[in-house]
């Protein structure tokens, strides 16, 4: 009898262990999970934050493009009035030329 005794409590001790075990493992799932979750909303809110700035980046993007190509063309018509100002055979000449390219393109460009 004593023999079954210390079976039994043997099979008890064991199977305790087998809970604790288990327990354990169940802890540490849900260590992995939660650490998971955190990770995952890092890298949502951060990628939101990124959106956000590349979306204000693009807007200034587009504003200074727009300026600097607007800059330039008025630097280009400034600076052919101010040729075809300072001489009428600039004038002359630069109207000839500009028929010449007209043909060639078949169009007026801009002034």
């Amino acid at each position: 009898m004593a023999q079954i005794s210390t079976a039994r409590s043997s099979m008890g001790a064991l199977m305790g262990s087998v809970t604790t075990a288990a327990s354990a493992v169940t802890g540490v799932f849900k260590v992995v999970e939660d650490s998971m979750s955190i990770a995952n909303n890092f890298v949502s809110r951060h990628a939101e934050q990124q959106r956000f700035a590349n979306q204000g980046d693009l807007a200034m993007f587009k504003r200074e493009y727009k300026d600097q190509l607007a800059m330039r063309d008025a630097q280009r018509r400034k600076s052919l009035a101010e040729f075809r100002n300072a001489d009428p055979l600039n004038d002359e000449l630069y109207s000839d030329a500009e028929k010449f390219v007209e043909e060639i393109y078949g169009e007026k460009s801009p002034t």
